[in-house]
């Protein structure tokens, strides 16, 4: 990734780590007075880390493992058993969500084959 296209992103990578990490952080049930500072501030630097990555599954990676290392350390949690689950949490969404592309694009060349093998009337 080039220098200017980082920065073009990077505000809003931050901004969507900071916000998914509050997320996960609240569907965790982690979330309090303590943490609140501490988990804004992983999330912007998973964010603002996986910007760097032109992969979507690497940048993905990226950003959930720091999630997971730095809301371990923020919940007092085992560390690498936490950010081994947020890696794999996170991988796994990225996956489901690439599913109905996927679909998509099978579905239009089945149907693309389909036109070419029928017979004029």
């Amino acid at each position: 990734m080039q220098t200017k296209e980082i920065v073009k992103t990077l505000p809003a990578s931050i901004l969507k780590g900071a916000a998914a990490n509050l997320a996960i952080q609240a569907l965790g049930k982690n979330l309090n007075k303590k943490t609140f500072l501490p988990t804004l501030l992983v999330g912007a630097v998973g964010g603002g880390l996986s910007c760097l990555s032109d992969d979507k599954y690497l940048s993905t990676l990226i950003a959930a493992s720091v999630f997971g290392g730095g809301n371990a350390l923020a919940n007092k949690a085992s560390f690498p058993r936490t950010m081994l689950k947020y890696a794999a949490i996170g991988t796994a969404g990225r996956l489901m969500l690439n599913i109905p592309a996927a679909v998509g694009k099978i579905n239009g060349d089945w149907k693309t084959e389909w036109q070419m093998c029928q017979i004029p009337n």
